[in-house]
């Protein structure tokens, strides 16, 4: 073989190796499966704070309303005197909350001391949870790390984050993966009601979409969100991968609704996200 045609067999099982890893996720797939991804593990903090800051064992705050939880039932159970303490909180076969969207399953969170009290772990897993038929096993940690009267906030683990889309929704059983450690604030409004208060993400992530392009995630400005909202809405993120060119996405500056723009090679895309 001539050193001509071997450097043309270079080339092309070099380069026709690159193009089939991109051609994996030639579109928006990979920033949409991190959106779902994100969406579903903040929804995940959000129950548990709807709980947990209207419980007078888990929580030392001055809360003497209803909580908008819409579980079927809770337990709170220690293996001794006081802490740590189980929370579980059962949503039933199904169960419709103040965001409309449908949930079914557990959620079950391990305190080792107050919701609200500095270097309190909560160690966090799910038991056949499901949010609009949308599967979401999660196992992880949150950390508190700084609060006082007007906020909270956390370092989130996440060991195992897993977001199993139904037919309608995506191919039959299309998993998405997503693992790391970031910072969730919580900005505690001075009104006797959980509902406004503020969800305020940000950091590094990695994942894998369901299209199996594995990624590096990155908050560019805090993500927000609130418990009467399903969706994030404020902040930017950046999703990158090997062989592909990195998505931009932005949330928008407020607004309750399930767009977000994605931008590829400078060009916009108008996207919705999943109820």
């Amino acid at each position: 073989m001539s050193r001509l045609s071997i450097f043309l067999l270079f080339l092309v099982v070099t380069f026709g190796c690159r193009d089939s890893i991109r051609d994996k996720d030639n579109d928006l797939v990979t920033a949409m499966d991190y959106s779902t991804s994100m969406n579903a593990i903040n929804d995940l903090v959000k129950q548990i704070h709807n709980v947990a800051i209207n419980d007078s064992i888990l929580s030392q705050l001055d809360t003497n309303y209803s909580p908008s939880a819409c579980f079927q039932s809770k337990n709170l159970v220690s293996a001794g005197l006081g802490f740590p303490y189980i929370l579980t909180i059962d949503f039933g076969s199904n169960s419709t909350c103040i965001d409309e969207r449908i949930r079914r399953g557990k959620i079950s969170v391990r305190f080792s001391g107050l919701y609200n009290s500095i270097g309190t772990l909560m160690e966090v897993s799910t038991e056949n949870y499901y949010v609009q038929e949308r599967e979401v096993n999660f196992s992880g940690s949150l950390l508190v790390t700084d609060s006082d009267s007007s906020y909270l906030k956390f370092q989130r683990k996440i060991s195992s984050g897993e977001v199993i889309l139904p037919s309608s929704q995506g191919r039959l059983s299309a998993l998405s993966r997503i693992s790391g450690q970031d910072m969730v604030e919580i900005m505690l409004q001075s009104t006797p009601e959980e509902t406004d208060d503020e969800f305020r993400i940000e950091g590094t992530l990695s994942g894998t979409s369901t299209t199996g392009v594995t990624y590096i995630s990155g908050v560019s400005t805090p993500l927000s969100t609130s418990i009467p909202c399903r969706f994030e809405t404020s902040g930017s993120f950046t999703v990158s991968a090997s062989n592909i060119a990195s998505r931009f996405g932005d949330y928008g500056v407020g607004d309750c609704d399930n767009i977000v723009t994605l931008s590829l090679h400078g060009v916009d895309y108008e996207k919705k996200l999943s109820d």
